[in-house]
């Protein structure tokens, strides 16, 4: 039988063309019954609604397609408070970015050159936009870690412009030299991967002066040195070290200094661009800047006083409750009111970077004023004592990094409150915590 001779027959199952009374689904003894229509034996659509498909027709785009669903559409703030498609959000203010390199630049000696480290996503700020704004304020090279963090800044400078910092195995030779970016070599058998790729690969040789890390031992560097140099598919247009504890041990960022500086003496060969300082080094010892820099944690407005912080980060209050002398709050009872308490449930917890280890810890901003964090961080929400600030309503922003009124809360001091550094604060960012660049 075909298809078409069907028409306007009763339902049939398209496979064995029996009615499609569906009789494993009726009660024992049951019998179907018609749909029972008015007018023209058409169905219509339940009161308040209308049929899906005329529905569905009106909603089509020209590309036959229903429009796009906006996400944030069951999200909406009250009048006059901030909200995104999402809970949780930091503002990235890129001037603050470009403002930080100049800076950076102005406290250095003239023709010093600035690598601007945009590794771990720039620190969580974005590699790309981030990058884009440290080269804007005059850096004019970029550093990374990972071939991976490398290929995304494609176009932002010449490849050879990009430094690849952290470790790399000599498996990785044949990636590492196809991406045209400069590598940082630490060993013999990294320079001699690369020298057999059908590239010319640019390459610093990184000296372990006091960090114990990457890098090889002063001694070694003259022959590492010379092998580079005289290698056909290798190019040394640099030389680094790294201090160690530039920020607190001036003894010993010396001692480092003086060591690189004897080492690069008595390398036999060009050094290329000579770079020693990170963050730390260019703040406390400008004098040690020799060819150039390499900055991260000042580009973003941390650990060097006056730099303007480049991150904000926000959530929303989403429920709120009074509780009674006594009462609880969070996973393990670990905080009890001793009177009367307006709890602020916020939308964000440890699974965006709020560290479990704030529980009962530190202060978040709510309408201008400090509300203490109490109980037990949870993965996607923290909660806050609000009880003596005013007017606290559902759908307040809360500012857990930046400025509300007159108050300020830094990268550095939540890291204080979770017993780590700025750094490990905002690399820690989940992706649920959506990035909004400010210019």
């Amino acid at each position: 039988m075909e298809r078409g001779s069907t028409r306007g027959a009763r339902a049939r199952h398209r496979r064995h063309g029996r009615c499609a009374r569906r009789r494993h689904r009726r009660a024992r003894g049951a019998r179907t019954r018609r749909l029972h229509c008015s007018g023209h034996r058409r169905l219509h659509p339940r009161r308040g609604g209308q049929a899906r498909g005329a529905k569905a027709r009106r909603q089509r785009t020209a590309c036959g397609r229903p429009p796009h669903r906006d996400p944030a559409r069951d999200e909406r703030a009250p009048s006059g408070r901030p909200l995104t498609s999402q809970l949780r959000w930091a503002d990235i203010h890129l001037k603050a970015i470009r403002a930080n390199a100049a800076r950076i630049l102005e406290h250095l000696p003239k023709g010093t050159h600035l690598f601007a480290v945009v590794k771990a996503n720039a620190y969580g700020h974005g590699a790309v936009k981030a990058a884009r704004a440290a080269l804007d304020g005059g850096a004019t090279r970029l550093a990374v870690s990972t071939l991976a963090e490398a290929r995304e800044l494609t176009g932002l400078v010449h490849a050879d412009h990009i430094l690849v910092m952290g470790g790399l195995v000599p498996a990785q030779a044949g990636a590492a030299a196809a991406s045209g970016c400069t590598i940082g070599v630490s060993s013999l058998a990294m320079a001699e991967a690369m020298s057999q790729t059908d590239e010319v690969v640019p390459v610093h040789l990184k000296i372990d002066t006091g960090m114990g890390r990457y890098g090889c031992a002063p001694e070694d560097a003259p022959a590492l040195a010379r092998y580079i140099e005289q290698s056909a598919g290798l190019r040394l247009d640099g030389t680094w070290t790294h201090f160690a504890s530039a920020d607190t041990d001036a003894q010993m960022t010396r001692k480092q200094f003086e060591l690189f500086a004897e080492t690069l003496a008595s390398l036999g060969a060009d050094p290329g661009v000579r770079h020693a300082c990170n963050s730390a080094g260019a703040r406390s010892f400008p004098e040690y800047a020799l060819d150039a820099v390499r900055c991260g944690i000042a580009l973003y407005g941390c650990d060097w006083p006056g730099m303007a912080q480049a991150m904000t980060l926000h959530s929303v209050i989403t429920h709120l409750k009074t509780v009674d002398p006594g009462t609880t709050v969070g996973y393990g009872a670990t905080w009890r009111a001793r009177a009367r308490s307006r709890i602020a449930t916020v939308a964000i917890g440890y699974a965006d970077g709020v560290h479990r280890v704030r529980s009962n810890r530190g202060h978040a901003l709510v309408r201008g004023k400090r509300a203490p964090l109490v109980g037990t961080v949870s993965m996607d929400a923290i909660t806050l004592d609000v009880t003596d600030i005013e007017d606290v309503t559902e759908g307040d922003a809360v500012t857990l990094i930046g400025v509300d009124g007159g108050e300020k809360i830094t990268a550095e001091q939540v890291g204080r409150w979770s017993g780590t550094i700025s750094y490990e604060v905002l690399t820690s960012l989940g992706q649920r915590v959506e990035r909004r660049y400010i210019e």
